[in-house]
């Protein structure tokens, strides 16, 4: 008969072996079965106390090839439970890095964005240059950048823009008589 005492591994006096404890994660639900009455469990009887079998023999004595199996029961459980915690992990890490991907590519495309957008100090000259077609350069000159900036409106620049493109159509048509009276 297998002899326990809490806190200790269970031992074999005939034997004089002693089996591996293990600790068993309270995870698992049990159910009662209706037609039984005896407790089932997502595992075998061994996933909740392999010694339970044992234990419940009167006088059964402990075989070495008992041992073993228990022991290779249990190296089984602690290797599909570290099995699962490496799927998780590598889980884990595959979202790590493509979200370390996105971040760098979304950095990436931001700060060619940034490059492409003209700095405060190039906004100000233009809007100094823009300005200067209805201000004297005096007057330019006396603007800060904010107030500058906020005498520019939407309206003005458009009708800039078109006065600017007309230019640019009429010039174009000037080279192209040009060319063609050589």
């Amino acid at each position: 008969m297998i002899e326990t005492t809490p806190g200790q591994e269970p031992v074999s006096p005939a034997l004089n072996m002693t089996m591996d404890l293990y600790t068993i994660e309270p995870t698992e639900t049990c159910r009662r079965s209706r037609i039984t009455s005896s407790t089932l469990c997502s595992g075998s009887v061994l996933e909740e106390d392999p010694y339970s079998l044992i234990r419940g023999m009167q006088g059964y004595e402990v075989t070495p090839a008992d041992l073993v199996f228990l022991k290779r029961a249990r190296q089984e459980r602690q290797i599909n439970a570290l099995q699962r915690e490496l799927d998780e992990l590598l889980r884990q890490q595959r979202n790590q890095m493509l979200a370390r991907d996105l971040s760098l590519a979304s950095r990436e495309k931001i700060q060619t964005d940034l490059d492409k957008i003209l700095s405060c100090e190039q906004t100000v000259q233009m809007g100094q240059v823009f300005l200067s077609r209805k201000l004297s350069s005096t007057e330019v000159e006396a603007l800060d950048s904010k107030s500058l900036l906020a005498q520019i409106k939407t309206a003005d620049v458009q009708q800039a823009v078109e006065e600017e493109q007309a230019e640019i159509t009429a010039l174009e048509d000037s080279v192209a008589r040009a060319l063609e009276l050589r």
